[in-house]
């Protein structure tokens, strides 16, 4: 009888746990859609469009699409090492750091080293992003870009041409002083 109650109680504690464990998923998966923009600005003479589904529950991706000022506008891809709720947090604060940031003239690489050194000392080099950024000017179409240790990025410029942006440097959170 003692045994079958311990056997009961710990089967309890197991879904008791199970339970939370859902819930701090699901509450992580709720941050997270809450970054992610339900529509694109308008960006003059571009199409955009985004469409995001996670294969997961939960994931550490993110974008998002901010006017700089004037025919200015940053593009942004990023993902966060990890899943559940730190990798969730962490989306939320490159979110917070990258809408603050924006808000300052500055150059990408200078933005960049910022969300970097961020990172780094929320995380104490134990959580990593990866990022690619993307500034067009919509009255020329130039573009600068900075990936840091994300996925190759393909261009796809009007005519047709194809271009695979490759040049980057390491993750975000990696080396603060990078």
């Amino acid at each position: 009888l003692v045994t079958m109650k311990i056997e009961n109680f710990l089967y309890i504690h197991e879904l008791l746990k199970k339970k939370a464990m859902e819930k701090e998923l699901e509450f992580a998966a709720d941050v997270q859609k809450f970054l992610l923009p339900s529509t694109l600005p308008e960006i003059p003479r571009m199409e955009t469009a985004a469409f995001y589904h996670s294969c997961k529950q939960l994931g550490g991706d993110y974008y998002q699409c901010l006017p700089l000022g004037g025919d200015r506008f940053l593009i942004v891809i990023a993902d966060v090492m990890g899943k559940g709720t730190g990798a969730a947090l962490l989306t939320a604060s490159l979110h917070a750091y990258l809408s603050t940031y924006c808000e300052r003239p500055m150059k990408l690489a200078e933005l960049i080293g910022c969300l970097n050194r961020s990172i780094a000392t929320q995380c104490d080099g134990q959580i990593f992003a990866t990022l690619f950024a993307l500034i067009v000017r919509t009255t020329d179409f130039a573009v600068e870009y900075c990936n840091a240790g994300h996925n190759e990025v393909i261009l796809v410029h009007a005519d047709g041409q194809v271009e695979e942006l490759k040049e980057g440097g390491t993750l975000l959170g990696a080396m603060p002083d990078y």
